[in-house]
């Protein structure tokens, strides 16, 4: 039996796009475990919906959706692997092949020198897991931040507070956290190559509007999934799509 896959979803209803990703990873035969503070208006029925707060409180959820809603959804996947999940697969992911490996932890390079965490298998006792969650505690300066984000979180230690993820950059508790904590652990000998997860960058993210860019000319032999970058996609994934992109094979997949 193929391992299940779980991911998150806080806010508005599911799109085609989501429904379309959700589908494709149920369709490789995993078990799909959607977690949600509320009922998710469009669920694909291939899926289980299940409450989020068995996870992670909804005031903390909150808390963090308020100032990011990626760095509630970094928490809620750290805090689920630590309790024995298999795998993470973010609702943005076109799952192409199943996923599993026997490696104790999965994830790939979405850049040089930056892993991605849109799918993770990371074993519940494994100290990355512990590490990663206690960022979000904000007692410390994370290392890997950029000067000015270091600024305003000594700022904030010297004033007596807890650092506020939401102030620093972009990824401080996601991608680069993972990166950082992940080389120093030793951890980065089990990255897969971009090319299994994330085979375009997330500048090239409008790929799916072109008709003559179809997701054979993007995933290789060795992709396993694509990750189709929602931040950058969200102005237009609604729209209706040119004939014969990608987007327009998302929509009708996930009507």
């Amino acid at each position: 039996m193929l391992p299940t896959c779980n991911t998150f979803w806080m806010g508005a209803p599911l799109g085609p796009v989501e429904r379309a990703c959700l589908r494709s990873v149920a369709r490789q035969g995993h078990r799909v475990i959607l977690y949600s503070y509320g009922p998710v208006d469009g669920a694909p029925t291939e899926v289980e919906v299940r409450d989020a707060r068995e996870v992670l409180p909804l005031a903390t959820a909150e808390r963090l959706a308020k100032a990011n809603y990626a760095l509630a959804a970094d928490l809620f996947r750290y805090t689920l692997l630590s309790r024995g999940a298999e795998y993470w697969v973010d609702a943005d992911v076109y799952c192409l092949r199943p996923l599993a490996f026997a490696e104790s932890y999965v994830f790939g390079w979405e850049a040089p020198g930056l892993l991605g965490n849109a799918i993770l298998k990371i074993v519940a006792d494994s100290p990355l897991l512990a590490a990663l969650i206690e960022v979000f505690e904000g007692r410390e300066c994370p290392p890997w931040a950029g000067r000015n984000d270091r600024r305003v979180a000594l700022r904030q230690l010297k004033a007596g507070e807890r650092i506020n993820l939401g102030a620093l950059s972009w990824g401080v508790g996601g991608p680069q956290a993972l990166s950082w904590l992940t080389r120093k652990s030793g951890l980065d000998c089990f990255a897969l190559p971009r090319s299994a997860f994330y085979p375009i960058y997330y500048r090239q993210a409008d790929w799916i509007l072109d008709p003559a860019r179809p997701l054979e000319a993007i995933a290789g032999p060795e992709t396993y999934a694509v990750h189709l970058w929602n931040k950058e996609i969200s102005r237009f994934k609604a729209e209706p799509a040119p004939a014969g992109s990608f987007l327009a094979r998302l929509q009708a997949e996930g009507a």
